[in-house]
């Protein structure tokens, strides 16, 4: 993957001061933002009523008892602005870490590792980094990355032990595993240990450095002999054919279209902070952009053969990062909560999207380049901004309750009409802590209805349904048409395995849309209720995503309370019906 380049640059540190502004210019509303979303809710409201083992327990049901505890050190910070500050600092490592190794690897010139590692920092998926529950896994990205930094600064028994420590920590991100191995060969090769079309060099290799291939398959092995987890969701394997092409589909546009739509949907509702922002990323990435100019020369002689075996290796890059999602059956996405899959896309990317921008713009590469990575910028800033914003709509919902003490019905109804903070449904996670603050009663549970949320609420209070009857006995009726049929035992359980079979679709999709998940006990109980209330949201006021999220973080607890309760108008529906 080596290319000849004549490289000069003044100062080694200049670089790292590069990535540094630009990571600051991306990012700086994290060290103003105080938002707590999703799961961060449980962890942080454990944190502040000191129950910390429990931020422990909460990892270890995922199979993650590393992450426990590096959450379990992290949740004795006494203010969100720490939790903050620490993903912000580790943005920065993750930065200076993924150019060392572009720069170890030789890719390209020491420009053109640089703008591939600014590509790679600035590739939307970083914003949902930040919260309380997902931070561990940022720490991890960034210890795997120093280990091979360490790994290849010396062969020494030393650093080699501080590696393993470092992977260990890493590999609770089960991602990196297969990311490893890609990362190892790209480095043997640049070290000219083996030889791409050598296949006895590589077996050399891998015989000198058995246990350091070793140690991530038996690591692996002893957290899930040991550390088995009780949650399914990450720790079983969902796979069938359809699934995956599904979910590589939603993935793709996930990572590739829908930031982009987003961005451009925020910019058509609020044109003026749009423009702002994007202003400011110009003038400052200018800037940036005449001192790499001045104090970096670039003398690339670029051959087809090489871009391709770059080519290729970014997609294996993508490859590893995104299938282990993809085989629990998790699309990916670069917005939203799904982001949090999407960490490890980065470097893979911003290869595959240099190696296009410098071949089809040619001489004005660089150029294009940097008007990527002021996309990104903006896109990044515009997304802290929604995040930020989704907070304050779940504070406002807090703050505008209706306050009550009755808890005859165990599930709350919400019909959500703000479109504040994004364009994707408010967690039912996050009604439910908005419904403590509100009463502090603990053993209700929010329900997000749909539009058409009379009917919903009726059928989900109804008596369960035979999906038996409702499946089978047409299609019995069907098969016998006008002839007498006798249903053997034998014959019935073919035609349940064949209901199942043709229908579990359609089943669980059902099921979601009723909600009998998790609330079935509570529905039961309930089911000679006549009536039930729905809270219905409602702007308040104009919604401005820049003009609110500056009245939020620069006015003082009054000013806050007051645009809190100015925002959200609750609507009380009362639904009554016969038994």
């Amino acid at each position: 993957m080596e290319n000849k380049h004549t490289i000069s640059g003044k100062g080694s540190f200049l670089p790292y001061f590069i990535l540094l502004a630009t990571i600051a210019l991306g990012h700086f509303p994290l060290l103003l933002s105080d938002s707590i979303l999703g799961d961060s809710i449980i962890n942080y409201h454990l944190a502040l009523t000191n129950h910390h083992k429990y931020i422990q327990a909460f990892y270890n049901a995922y199979a993650l008892p590393i992450h426990g505890y590096i959450a379990y050190l992290v949740s004795f910070f006494p203010a969100i602005f720490y939790y903050k500050l620490t993903a912000f600092i580790f943005l920065i490592l993750i930065a200076a870490f993924l150019y060392h190794l572009f720069s170890t690897l030789k890719l390209f010139s020491q420009r053109d590792n640089l703008l591939t590692s600014l590509l790679a920092i600035t590739f939307p998926v970083y914003t949902m980094w930040n919260e309380i529950t997902t931070l561990p896994y940022l720490i991890s990205y960034a210890f795997f990355l120093a280990g091979f930094c360490l790994y290849i600064y010396s062969s020494r028994l030393i650093y080699f032990i501080l590696c393993l420590i470092l992977w260990s920590v890493a590999f609770q991100l089960s991602s990196l595993l297969l990311l490893f191995y890609v990362v190892v060969a790209g480095i043997w090769l640049q070290q000219e240990k083996v030889s791409l079309g050598d296949f006895r060099s590589w077996l050399l290799a891998c015989r000198d450095n058995l246990l350091l291939l070793l140690f991530p398959i038996f690591y692996f092995l002893f957290l899930n002999l040991f550390f088995p987890g009780n949650s399914y969701q990450y720790n079983t394997i969902d796979f069938s054919g359809k699934k995956l092409l599904k979910n590589t589909v939603i993935s793709f546009y996930g990572t590739c279209i829908e930031p982009f739509s987003h961005f451009f949907h925020f910019a058509s509702i609020d044109a003026k902070t749009a423009l702002f922002i994007i202003a400011i990323v110009t003038v400052v990435l200018f800037i940036i952009y005449r001192i790499i100019r001045q104090n970096f020369e670039n003398q690339t002689h670029r051959k087809r053969n090489a871009n391709i075996q770059k080519v290729l290796y970014a997609l294996l890059l993508i490859f590893c990062a995104a299938i282990p999602y993809l085989l629990v059956g998790k699309p990916i996405r670069g917005f939203a909560y799904e982001s949090r899959h999407a960490l490890l896309l980065g470097p893979g990317f911003a290869i595959l999207l240099f190696i296009f921008l410098q071949r089809y713009f040619e001489a004005k590469g660089t150029l294009a380049t940097w008007l990527v990575i002021g996309l990104f910028t903006s896109m990044n800033l515009v997304n802290h901004i929604l995040w930020q914003n989704r907070s304050i709509k779940i504070q406002a919902i807090a703050e505008n309750l209706p306050r009550t003490t009755d808890t005859s019905d165990r599930v709350l109804f919400f019909y959500d009409k703000v479109p504040l903070g994004s364009r994707f449904k408010i967690k039912e996670i996050e009604l439910h802590y908005c419904a403590i603050q509100t009463s502090g009663i603990y053993n209700q549970y929010p329900y997000l209805l749909n539009t058409d949320y009379t009917s919903l609420v009726k059928r989900i209070y109804s008596p369960p349904i035979n999906w038996y009857k409702v499946f089978c006995y047409p299609w019995i009726m069907d098969q016998a048409k006008n002839q007498d049929l006798l249903i053997s035992p034998r014959l019935e359980q073919r035609l349940m395995k064949r209901t199942q079979r043709k229908h579990i679709t359609k089943i669980n999709r059902t099921y979601r849309d009723i909600h009998l998940n998790g609330f079935t006990d509570n529905i039961y109980d309930a089911s000679q209720a006549t009536g039930c209330i729905v809270h219905e949201l409602m702007p308040g006021r104009e919604l401005k995503e820049g003009e609110i999220f500056l009245q939020y973080i620069s006015g003082s607890s009054a000013e806050r309370k007051e645009l809190l309760q100015s925002l959200i108008y609750v609507k009380t529906h009362h639904i009554e019906w016969e038994n």
